[in-house]
């Protein structure tokens, strides 16, 4: 059977980056292209490799190319974000991203990019709000607590670092470290906040039962 144009493209993908060097990706897919021009799994592979190799002016058109063809799958789009970003167009990228997380608000690979590329752009308070939300659709997902206490940091919010580290590390099994951050966090907390002082100390009584679980 024929392999699905997704299947393709990430398998274009992998190739790039695991590629002996830039140079060789490029020539690798300058070949592709050569042998079938028609191929969108060979431009978007040359369109990667280009970036890569720090040759925007011509990666760009490939990847606008590409997502012109058709502008709804994801994988265009997420390249082309990453190409224009990787490019210093990052207004650019983060117009394209808030038109595509328009219409598909809660996708979790646009919306880890969105964060990444408003990081880049120093919008950290934005990132910090986008990673907060997938934090809550994702809470298992340790990538997303460790972006989010980066960007935490970055934007300020230091009881929000401390927070974001303890699921990482609970996601890991080590209750301690968690706890410990959940304290440190506590320690930061006006007493006035009477809200989030109770939330905290919520968490540690779970955290605390978990790890006697986890002990016994």
């Amino acid at each position: 059977y024929p392999e699905s144009i997704d299947y393709a493209l990430m398998r274009a993908r992998a190739q790039v980056h695991y590629a002996a060097s830039e140079s060789a990706a490029v020539k690798q897919f300058e070949r592709r292209v050569r042998d079938d021009p028609e191929s969108a799994a060979a431009q978007y592979g040359l369109a990667l490799a280009l970036s890569a190799a720090g040759r925007h002016t011509e990666a760009l058109p490939l990847a606008d190319g590409l997502f012109s063809l058709n502008p709804h799958k994801l994988l265009y789009v997420g390249a082309y974000a990453e190409l224009l970003t990787a490019a210093g167009k990052h207004d650019q990228a983060l117009t394209l991203l808030e038109r595509q997380l328009l219409l598909n608000p809660e996708n979790a690979p646009l919306s880890m990019l969105y964060a990444t590329v408003l990081t880049q752009n120093a919008e950290y308070d934005i990132a910090e709000m986008v990673l907060q939300r997938q934090s809550q659709i994702r809470s298992h997902d340790v990538d997303v607590w460790y972006d989010l206490a980066e960007v935490s940091g970055l934007a300020g919010n230091i009881v929000g670092v401390h927070r974001a580290r303890a699921e990482y590390y609970a996601l890991h099994g080590a209750y301690t470290k968690a706890i410990q951050h959940l304290e440190y966090a506590r320690r930061l907390v006006s007493q006035s906040d009477t809200q989030l002082h109770a939330k905290l100390e919520q968490r540690i009584t779970d955290l605390r039962t978990e790890l006697r679980s986890a002990q016994s």
